[in-house]
Protein backbone atom coordinates (compact mmCIF):
# COMPACT_ATOMS: atom_id res chain seq x y z
CA UNK A 1 0.00 0.00 0.00
CA UNK A 2 2.87 2.22 0.47
CA UNK A 3 3.18 5.28 3.00
CA UNK A 4 0.96 8.49 2.78
CA UNK A 5 2.61 11.34 4.92
CA UNK A 6 -0.92 12.98 5.11
CA UNK A 7 -2.46 10.05 5.95
CA UNK A 8 -0.19 9.13 8.22
CA UNK A 9 -1.08 12.89 10.03
CA UNK A 10 -4.12 12.64 9.96
CA UNK A 11 -4.34 9.16 11.54
CA UNK A 12 -2.34 10.21 14.29
CA UNK A 13 -4.46 13.73 14.88
CA UNK A 14 -7.36 11.41 14.95
CA UNK A 15 -5.56 9.46 17.47
CA UNK A 16 -4.17 12.79 19.55
CA UNK A 17 -7.78 13.21 21.15
CA UNK A 18 -7.93 9.26 22.90
CA UNK A 19 -7.19 8.79 26.18
CA UNK A 20 -4.49 5.74 25.62
CA UNK A 21 -3.21 8.18 22.18
CA UNK A 22 0.57 7.32 22.76
CA UNK A 23 -0.22 3.52 21.82
CA UNK A 24 -2.64 4.13 19.11
CA UNK A 25 0.07 5.89 17.37
CA UNK A 26 2.13 3.38 18.41
CA UNK A 27 0.47 0.81 16.67
CA UNK A 28 0.54 3.58 13.66
CA UNK A 29 4.40 3.32 13.87
CA UNK A 30 4.68 0.10 13.90
CA UNK A 31 2.50 -0.48 10.68
CA UNK A 32 4.77 2.33 8.64
CA UNK A 33 8.19 0.64 10.15
CA UNK A 34 7.33 -2.68 9.21
CA UNK A 35 7.70 -1.21 5.16
CA UNK A 36 10.73 1.03 5.52
CA UNK A 37 11.29 1.35 2.25
CA UNK A 38 7.72 2.55 1.22
CA UNK A 39 8.56 5.56 4.15
CA UNK A 40 11.62 6.27 2.01
CA UNK A 41 9.93 6.68 -1.36
CA UNK A 42 7.52 8.92 0.65
CA UNK A 43 9.91 11.26 2.76
CA UNK A 44 12.22 11.46 -0.90
CA UNK A 45 9.12 12.64 -2.33
CA UNK A 46 8.83 15.26 -0.77
CA UNK A 47 12.62 16.71 -1.50
CA UNK A 48 12.08 15.78 -5.27
CA UNK A 49 13.64 12.54 -4.87
CA UNK A 50 16.94 13.70 -3.32
CA UNK A 51 18.09 13.36 0.06
CA UNK A 52 16.02 14.63 2.93
CA UNK A 53 16.95 16.90 5.29
CA UNK A 54 18.18 15.98 8.84
CA UNK A 55 14.11 16.98 10.44
CA UNK A 56 11.82 17.04 7.67
CA UNK A 57 8.54 18.33 9.90
CA UNK A 58 5.24 16.71 8.79
CA UNK A 59 3.27 18.85 11.27
CA UNK A 60 4.24 21.13 13.72
CA UNK A 61 0.80 21.81 15.70
CA UNK A 62 0.33 22.93 19.39
CA UNK A 63 -0.59 19.40 20.27
CA UNK A 64 0.94 17.54 17.99
CA UNK A 65 4.63 17.39 16.18
CA UNK A 66 5.41 14.68 14.01
CA UNK A 67 9.08 14.82 11.78
CA UNK A 68 11.35 12.28 10.02
CA UNK A 69 14.54 12.31 11.21
CA UNK A 70 17.53 11.11 8.89
CA UNK A 71 20.25 10.83 11.99
CA UNK A 72 23.87 10.60 10.45
CA UNK A 73 26.56 8.38 11.35
CA UNK A 74 28.78 9.79 14.31
CA UNK A 75 26.17 12.26 15.83
CA UNK A 76 25.82 12.74 19.68
CA UNK A 77 23.11 14.47 20.96
CA UNK A 78 23.05 16.14 24.93
CA UNK A 79 20.27 15.53 27.44
CA UNK A 80 17.40 17.49 27.20
CA UNK A 81 13.68 16.42 27.87
CA UNK A 82 10.11 16.78 25.70
CA UNK A 83 7.85 18.62 28.48
CA UNK A 84 4.95 15.61 26.73
CA UNK A 85 4.89 11.94 25.91
CA UNK A 86 6.86 10.96 22.48
CA UNK A 87 6.52 8.12 20.04
CA UNK A 88 9.84 6.93 18.13
CA UNK A 89 9.74 4.91 15.25
CA UNK A 90 12.92 3.45 13.81
CA UNK A 91 12.97 1.95 10.25
CA UNK A 92 16.79 1.77 9.14
CA UNK A 93 19.74 1.58 11.10
CA UNK A 94 18.99 2.33 14.76
CA UNK A 95 19.21 4.95 17.19
CA UNK A 96 20.48 5.11 21.01
CA UNK A 97 19.45 7.34 24.21
CA UNK A 98 20.50 7.40 27.46
CA UNK A 99 18.45 7.94 30.36
CA UNK A 100 18.99 10.51 33.07
CA UNK A 101 17.42 11.50 36.30
CA UNK A 102 18.22 14.68 38.34
CA UNK A 103 20.22 14.36 41.48
CA UNK A 104 21.68 17.44 43.60
CA UNK A 105 22.22 19.49 40.78
CA UNK A 106 23.39 16.97 37.95
CA UNK A 107 22.10 14.29 35.84
CA UNK A 108 23.08 10.41 36.64
CA UNK A 109 22.72 8.27 33.64
CA UNK A 110 20.47 5.24 35.16
CA UNK A 111 20.16 3.46 31.72
CA UNK A 112 20.08 3.16 28.00
CA UNK A 113 18.57 1.79 25.06
CA UNK A 114 19.47 0.75 21.69
CA UNK A 115 16.48 1.13 18.92
CA UNK A 116 16.75 -1.04 16.04
CA UNK A 117 15.05 -0.90 13.20
CA UNK A 118 12.18 -2.20 12.59
CA UNK A 119 11.44 -1.05 16.18
CA UNK A 120 8.83 1.58 17.96
CA UNK A 121 9.65 3.17 21.68
CA UNK A 122 6.75 4.96 23.32
CA UNK A 123 8.83 7.34 25.43
CA UNK A 124 7.29 8.86 28.34
CA UNK A 125 6.60 12.15 29.28
CA UNK A 126 9.06 13.17 32.54
CA UNK A 127 11.77 11.45 30.61
CA UNK A 128 14.73 13.09 30.24
CA UNK A 129 16.72 11.26 27.62
CA UNK A 130 19.82 12.19 25.02
CA UNK A 131 20.17 10.34 21.04
CA UNK A 132 22.88 9.58 19.04
CA UNK A 133 24.10 7.35 16.28
CA UNK A 134 27.25 5.87 16.84
CA UNK A 135 28.01 4.16 13.76
CA UNK A 136 29.00 4.63 10.13
CA UNK A 137 25.70 4.01 8.80
CA UNK A 138 22.78 6.69 8.92
CA UNK A 139 18.89 5.89 10.48
CA UNK A 140 15.71 7.50 10.06
CA UNK A 141 12.80 7.06 11.97
CA UNK A 142 9.56 9.00 12.32
CA UNK A 143 9.33 10.84 15.80
CA UNK A 144 5.75 11.94 17.33
CA UNK A 145 5.30 14.06 20.13
CA UNK A 146 2.14 15.48 22.07
CA UNK A 147 3.34 19.38 21.66
CA UNK A 148 4.55 21.75 19.86
CA UNK A 149 8.15 20.19 20.09
CA UNK A 150 10.21 22.62 19.09
CA UNK A 151 9.04 26.38 20.52
CA UNK A 152 7.25 25.62 23.96
CA UNK A 153 8.59 27.44 26.82
CA UNK A 154 8.62 24.33 29.29
CA UNK A 155 11.25 22.22 27.58
CA UNK A 156 14.97 22.14 29.00
CA UNK A 157 18.50 21.41 27.77
CA UNK A 158 21.62 20.31 29.33
CA UNK A 159 24.66 21.16 27.63
CA UNK A 160 26.31 18.52 29.99
CA UNK A 161 25.73 16.00 32.60
CA UNK A 162 27.28 18.46 35.19
CA UNK A 163 25.61 21.65 35.02
CA UNK A 164 21.95 22.97 35.39
CA UNK A 165 19.48 23.12 32.39
CA UNK A 166 18.58 26.01 30.13
CA UNK A 167 15.69 26.24 28.39
CA UNK A 168 15.58 24.40 24.97
CA UNK A 169 16.24 26.21 21.40
CA UNK A 170 17.24 24.13 18.35
CA UNK A 171 19.93 26.08 18.14
CA UNK A 172 21.74 25.14 21.42
CA UNK A 173 20.37 21.58 20.13
CA UNK A 174 22.61 21.73 17.00
CA UNK A 175 25.62 23.48 18.67
CA UNK A 176 26.12 21.65 21.80
CA UNK A 177 25.51 18.42 20.14
CA UNK A 178 27.79 19.04 17.77
CA UNK A 179 30.47 20.23 20.57
CA UNK A 180 29.39 16.49 21.99
CA UNK A 181 30.11 15.03 18.83
CA UNK A 182 33.65 16.73 18.51
CA UNK A 183 34.29 15.28 21.79
CA UNK A 184 33.29 11.92 21.23
CA UNK A 185 34.46 11.49 17.73
CA UNK A 186 38.15 12.62 19.22
CA UNK A 187 37.70 10.25 22.16
CA UNK A 188 37.00 7.07 19.91
CA UNK A 189 39.93 8.38 17.49
CA UNK A 190 36.80 8.66 14.41
CA UNK A 191 38.01 11.10 12.11
CA UNK A 192 34.87 12.91 10.79
CA UNK A 193 34.55 16.31 11.05
CA UNK A 194 31.09 16.69 9.49
CA UNK A 195 27.63 18.11 10.54
CA UNK A 196 24.31 18.27 10.11
CA UNK A 197 22.82 21.67 8.73
CA UNK A 198 20.21 23.61 11.17
CA UNK A 199 16.85 23.33 8.94
CA UNK A 200 16.11 27.87 8.01
CA UNK A 201 12.69 26.58 9.21
CA UNK A 202 13.41 25.77 12.60
CA UNK A 203 15.59 28.40 13.83
CA UNK A 204 15.01 30.88 15.97
CA UNK A 205 11.45 30.28 16.22
CA UNK A 206 9.04 33.48 17.18
CA UNK A 207 7.82 33.69 21.01
CA UNK A 208 4.19 32.09 21.31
Amino acid sequence: MGFDVSEFVEKCRAARAAPDAPELIADLLRKAVADPQAIALAVGARHAGGAPPLIDVFVNEDDLTIYNLAFPPHLFGVPHDHAGWAVVGVYSGAECFSVYAEQDGALVRTGRDVVKAPAVQVLPAELIHDIENPSAEASGSIHVYSNRHFDIPQRRIWRNEQVKPEPFSVEKSFAYGMERSMQRRQEEGIDDTSGPTLPPNLASPSPR
